[in-house]
């Protein structure tokens, strides 16, 4: 039987289909809300981040006011209403009223020059340092002397003052009751004798 050419195949195209179109979208720009938001979030401006560490400062400088007794307090050129505050503030035990008294005299602080009251504290807060850096001297001088006794030329000439009284005898006596074990009554006057003579010599520097 006589072959018969063969038809070519014929390959059908894929169907096309109609492209979908996507659901209607609102376009929303990326910074949509971010006024508001960044209204909320925005970092203080330089002014009021200011004007809220000076209500800080005052809220705190107002608490301090309640560490004077009420003669030193009335001492102070404050109104009246923020000194009668203060004093009850002192009077209260209880830790939340305690704590709303403290936002009241606050509030008050605003209405004050608070040149008066940061002097006064920076004053007793640099007799405090100098009290300590004497003490601290002192017990460091005390246990110099106690185990080295000939120290006490080098201690007479940084502290001239000390020349007049008789802390040869002092050193001594305290000696003595170390070395019994016993500190007593001379030891601890040896440390008042020199914190004495620390001090003084401190106040005449600042002088």
């Amino acid at each position: 039987m006589a072959d018969h050419p063969r038809e070519p195949a014929i390959i059908a195209a894929p169907p096309v289909h109609d492209p979908v179109d996507p659901l209607p979208r609102h376009d929303t720009p990326a910074d949509a809300g971010s006024d508001a938001l960044g209204a909320a979030t925005q970092p203080d401006s330089p002014s009021k981040t200011r004007r809220k560490r000076e209500m800080i400062e005052l809220q705190q400088l107002g608490e301090r006011l309640l560490e004077l007794p009420s003669q030193r307090l009335r001492s102070l050129a404050l109104p009246e209403t923020l000194i009668d505050a203060v004093e009850l503030a002192q009077r209260i035990g209880s830790r939340e009223g305690r704590r709303r008294q403290l936002q009241y005299i606050g509030r008050l602080m605003r209405d004050v020059d608070p040149a008066q009251i940061r002097a006064l504290f920076e004053r007793d807060d640099s007799r405090h340092r100098a009290d300590t850096a004497a003490m601290h001297a002192a017990e460091h001088w005390r246990d110099t002397l106690l185990s080295r006794p000939q120290a006490l030329t080098d201690f007479v000439d940084r502290y001239p003052r000390a020349a007049g009284g008789d802390l040869h005898a002092l050193v001594r006596a305290a000696r003595r009751e170390v070395d019994q074990q016993r500190p007593g009554r001379n030891f601890r006057e040896l440390f008042r004798a020199l914190k004495r003579a620390i001090t003084e010599e401190l106040e005449d520097d600042e002088r």
